[in-house]
């Protein structure tokens, strides 16, 4: 399973255990302990909350305890009109994650 891209809200959602749409949906019910199906997500979001400290702990979360794999974003010039961190990955390096 891929998720890109996941924004704030879709993170703090998946982590809360919400299932209150499709996507967190499949996301509460992709519980695989041994691995046999990984899943991929690559954040999108500003660059405050990207680095907001619940963010990184979110994250954190999704990778040790739900054995997610990140596809980290970059830098570069964001929707809200900014330079900074935060930016989905290309799809070039998405695609080769995977």
């Amino acid at each position: 399973m891929l998720l890109a891209p996941l924004s704030a809200n879709t993170l703090a959602k998946i982590i809360a255990g919400l299932a209150d749409n499709l996507v967190t949906s499949v996301c509460r019910a992709w519980y695989y302990p041994n691995g046999e199906k990984r899943a991929f997500f690559a954040p999108a979001m500003n660059t405050e909350m990207w680095n907001h400290p619940l963010t990184g702990e979110q994250v954190t979360r999704l990778m040790r305890i739900h054995g997610w794999v990140m596809i980290p974003p970059v830098e570069k010039m964001l929707m809200c009109g900014e330079y900074g961190m935060g930016a989905m990955a290309e799809l070039s390096t998405i695609v080769e994650s995977l």
